[in-house]
């Protein structure tokens, strides 16, 4: 994924050898945005769950609203889950950015409750919310990402919470 010239990595070697010192490459920014573009498509959009040692680093910590997530083995369980109870899960990404080794993307997800989800029955209810993830990278690996999105809306949509309605003054 790297992009560099021969005569940019004879340099590099040439200063590590020479300076002693260690050079920290990381990818085009550009590179970063389409590895978390394809991340979300394969591993949320198409549950390609496998993949994501291809996308994230062996030790990822991923921050979620209600958990955190560590170890690539203990991402592709929680995915899966996700994936099991909401089969149709799918992301829309509405706008991306990066700088340095960092890329947030801010998106739309659509799904059905079609399985149990976090003790709760399947209420095969369409639901629709938004949010963002911000992906740290380490080379061209997800090192750690953080998952902020509206959690009210679809936990109404599913009929998790009910939706309290103000009294009535009475005047």
């Amino acid at each position: 994924m790297f992009s560099y010239h021969r005569e940019q990595l004879s340099l590099i070697t040439y200063v590590q050898a020479n300076f002693n010192c260690n050079i920290l490459l990381y990818n085009d920014m550009s590179d970063n945005k389409s590895i978390a573009r394809a991340f979300i498509q394969q591993i949320f959009n198409e549950g390609k769950i496998e993949d994501a040692n291809r996308f994230v680093s062996p030790d990822i910590i991923y921050h979620g609203v209600f958990q955190e997530v560590r170890g690539v083995e203990h991402f592709k369980k929680w995915i899966k889950e996700d994936r099991d109870a909401f089969p149709d899960m799918q992301v829309t990404i509405i706008d991306d950015f990066g700088e340095q080794n960092k890329v947030a993307i801010r998106w739309t997800l659509t799904g059905t409750h079609r399985k149990e989800f976090a003790g709760y029955p399947a209420s095969h209810e369409k639901f629709e919310t938004h949010g963002a993830d911000i992906f740290h990278f380490q080379g061209d690996q997800i090192k750690e990402a953080w998952t902020l999105f509206d959690a009210l809306t679809p936990a109404l949509e599913l009929g998790i919470v009910e939706k309290v309605e103000p009294p009535q003054s009475e005047k």
